[in-house]
């Protein structure tokens, strides 16, 4: 936080117990119900009912999210009310230094092929030849992609910028339990289109993985349990 924000002594306090008591409550609550999903995503990976268990993963992945930007929000909410406008220059300082490197995989239809391969493979392993050429005719990059998600992400910075600055609480609680309210449309339509890809995709390798590959995925689920375990 006072990487982007440059904060107060006064907001470092705040911030810093906002963050002791979010993970109290990630240790004691959140984690437990994080790992029990997980294993009964391993449990129908290990079934065989492959695409089950994404749907199901991807389902309780999303829940989870929503349940930690709740318990975030109930933190950031008071620090975002002492904001200043020397914080919001160092926050938009701080997203212009990267910016660039964060839509680094919009720059072409290739660059943006080769990070699906790379993440898929974080969960499948290495990818087969046959499955990185679909991969590379599946992923295409919308009209404008790059520009579209870069003019969105400036947009919706400088509404919530302006947002903490009028101290207007109920509103950005309301971005906070739904920040797509702020999207542009060409954004909403690209991540859309982003979404149809990612169904397309997953489903091409559920449907080709190798024995290699399925084990890989048992293999990574079993490394988040332990590590989470070892969390609480």
């Amino acid at each position: 936080m006072n990487r982007m924000f440059d904060l107060t002594d006064d907001q470092e306090e705040l911030v810093e117990e906002g963050a002791e008591r979010f993970q109290h409550w990630l240790r004691q609550d959140e984690l437990p119900v994080i790992i029990n999903r997980l294993k009964q995503a391993r449990e129908l990976w290990l079934s065989n009912q492959h695409h089950e268990a994404f749907k199901y993963f991807e389902e309780a992945s999303d829940l989870s999210s929503k349940e930690i930007m709740a318990a975030v929000s109930l933190e950031l909410i008071p620090f975002f009310m002492t904001m200043t406008e020397e914080n919001a220059q160092a926050y938009r300082g701080y997203k212009s230094e990267r910016i660039d490197d964060w839509f680094k995989s919009t720059q072409s239809k290739n660059d943006k092929a080769e990070t699906t391969i790379e993440r898929l493979e974080e969960w499948f392993g290495r990818l087969t030849s046959e499955q990185e050429t679909a991969i590379s005719e599946l992923v295409v990059l919308v009209s404008n992609e790059r520009q579209i998600r870069y003019d969105n992400n400036l947009q919706w910075t400088e509404r919530f910028l302006k947002t903490a600055l009028d101290k207007d609480q109920n509103a950005l609680e309301n971005w906070l339990n739904d920040p797509s309210q702020w999207w542009t449309d060409g954004a909403r339509n690209v991540y859309q289109n982003n979404r149809q890809q990612t169904v397309s995709v997953i489903k091409m390798i559920l449907d080709s993985m190798t024995d290699r590959q399925t084990d890989h995925v048992t293999e990574t689920v079993n490394d988040w349990i332990e590590t989470l375990e070892d969390l609480i």
